[in-house]
């Protein structure tokens, strides 16, 4: 399952609702290259907390990589980040076979200063904080989000912030058994 699908419970209860059970075929977007730089650098133990023996001062490989290269990574103030995630659900309803695929595009927002990643955080889990406050989500307790969050209510309050999933479903032939 893709990063932010564990954070927009909504698809979830959007399969549910669908009667579907099916695979999930998600991935997160990174950049390319991202495993193959950072691998030689953790087995050389860059990662490391462990101070460095020989030197003047207790300085560990990992502390001098976010002081030295921390600056250079840093987003511009007009750079954007973005989070994509595109899921496909297939199963079978009714005799028939149903897929449903789902879009997310999440930009930064440059006004407001907050990255993609944020939003698509930060936002469903203050809205359901909310949901919680004002009980309209009642019990108590490990939640799950397929069964306990509204699905109508949470999509409509990602609306609300700018985050809308494009959703298509799509039924096919009938199986005979």
């Amino acid at each position: 399952m893709g990063l932010l699908a564990r954070g927009v419970s909504g698809l979830v209860r959007a399969l549910k609702r669908q009667g579907l059970g099916g695979k999930d075929e998600s991935c997160c977007v990174g950049w390319p290259g991202w495993c193959a730089f950072w691998a030689p650098l953790k087995k050389l133990g860059f990662l490391s907390d462990d101070p460095v023996d020989g030197l003047s001062c207790k300085v560990s490989p990992r502390q001098f990589l976010v002081k030295f290269m921390g600056p250079q990574l840093q987003y511009r103030d007009d750079e954007k980040d973005i989070v994509v995630m595109h899921n496909v659900f297939k199963g079978v309803k009714d005799g028939r076979k149903k897929s449903i695929v789902t879009n997310l595009i999440i930009e930064r927002d440059l006004e407001k200063g907050l990255f993609a990643m944020n939003q698509g955080v930060g936002y469903p889990v203050s809205i359901v904080a909310r949901m919680m406050a004002n009980k309209e989500i009642e019990r108590k307790g490990l939640l799950s989000p397929a069964i306990d969050i509204p699905y109508d209510s949470f999509m409509e309050q990602l609306g609300l912030r700018g985050i809308t999933i494009d959703e298509k479903e799509e039924i096919g032939e009938t199986i005979y058994c």
